[in-house]
């Protein structure tokens, strides 16, 4: 079947269209996702600072009461709804960890060395969990002295799997719409 002139540019306009709904919905996603990640990211970093502020933290920390630790981060954790909280002391070695025969080794990473050097920020890399969104703050005591450090942190795949329904609902509509 041939086309006349009318039907290559109607179908023509057809597949640039397709192509732009295509090129909005990529970046629609993209954009929803980072702002997500951006989102988790600056949560992550709030409830670090929060932790390592906790006067149960700081009094487990001195004394790495890792049992009492893991119970007051535990709760801390559900009420927050983080993947993991993980405490380490001043030389990175865990106190509080989910997988309880991690206790007492060090930190995976680079990571600790920036909080344990005061600084408190976001990171995205791979853990001893799995690649995660986390937050990073120093535990100081009482002088201002950092005695510890805690990741808050947010598994990637928990993310890509809230983002799912968003990636579901931009492809139907994009369908609705070619069709």
């Amino acid at each position: 079947m041939k086309l006349g002139l009318q039907g290559r540019i109607l179908l023509m306009l057809c597949l640039v269209s397709l192509l732009q709904l295509v090129l909005l919905s990529g970046a629609s996603y993209y954009y929803v996702s980072e702002q997500r990640y951006r989102e988790v990211g600056d949560q992550a970093l709030d409830v670090a600072r929060l932790v390592a502020r906790e006067p149960g933290v700081l009094a487990g920390v001195k004394r790495a009461d890792t049992a009492r630790l893991n119970v007051l981060v535990e709760r801390i954790r559900a009420e927050v709804g983080a993947s993991y909280i993980v405490i380490g002391d001043k030389d990175a070695r865990r106190l509080v960890h989910p997988n309880a025969d991690r206790i007492g080794q060090p930190m995976m990473g680079d990571d600790p060395k920036r909080a344990l050097q005061g600084e408190a920020y976001i990171s995205r890399a791979q853990g001893s969990l799995g690649v995660s969104v986390r937050g990073k703050s120093p535990i100081r005591d009482e002088l201002g002295q950092i005695i510890g450090v805690v990741s808050v942190g947010y598994l990637v795949r928990d993310i890509e799997a809230d983002l799912q329904g968003f990636l579901r609902f931009g492809l139907a509509m994009t369908l609705l719409i070619v069709l």
